[in-house]
């Protein structure tokens, strides 16, 4: 049932994207589903907000060899994100089906030309982030010290049999991204699973 509400969850975590790229962002959406649904390595497609919306991605990658959890950029790719006169969305795929990594949050916060960055879950959850309006002032700093604390507190209900590691791990990726988006560090969109 996830399946048929990827479309549902793709609407309601948008962040402002342009109705002219809606339509395909949903589409690289449903591939990078369905590439997370045949195996579990994570896949990337980055695309351009400022080209035609029919136009191809900028570039498509898999997991890094050896890293199931961690895909590689391509030097097309690393280009796009460091130039401040692009607007790139990248949409991966995060099989534990949570939310944001720190170091996709880092690269929200680090990357100019990152416009959005998007996590679609394999079992149907959606996360959307880009740049709040304190970014630049306090966003490195605090993400570091948000996703400590969060960790430290989780951790504790871990010890205590009251959460699973799996759950101390999306739990705290989630408040995170909840507090930096609280604090205006990003802006964060999601529409996860059921299960979450």
């Amino acid at each position: 049932a996830s399946w048929l509400d990827i479309d549902d969850r793709h609407a309601a975590t948008l962040l402002g994207l342009p109705e002219s790229h809606q339509a395909h962002d949903r589409a690289w959406t449903r591939e990078i589903r369905a590439r997370s649904l045949r195996d579990d390595d994570e896949s990337l497609i980055v695309y351009d907000l400022d080209r035609s919306a029919t136009a191809p991605p900028i570039g498509m990658n898999r997991s890094v060899v050896g890293k199931k959890s961690s895909v590689g950029l391509t030097p097309a790719m690393l280009e796009r994100f460091r130039d401040p006169d692009t607007r790139a969305v990248a949409i991966h795929s995060h099989p534990s089906s949570g939310s944001f990594s720190q170091a996709d949050i880092r690269a929200v916060l680090g990357m100019p030309g990152l416009e959005q960055l998007v996590a679609v879950g394999q079992k149907g959850s959606v996360f959307r982030a880009s740049k709040g309006e304190s970014f630049n002032t306090i966003g490195p700093i605090a993400l570091e010290e948000t996703y400590h604390r969060m960790q430290v507190v989780l951790g504790v209900l871990q010890k205590a049999g009251q959460i699973s590691n799996v759950e101390r791990w999306a739990l705290g990726s989630h408040l995170t991204a909840l507090e930096l988006q609280e604090r205006g560090i990003i802006r964060y969109a999601f529409a996860p699973h059921g299960e979450l």
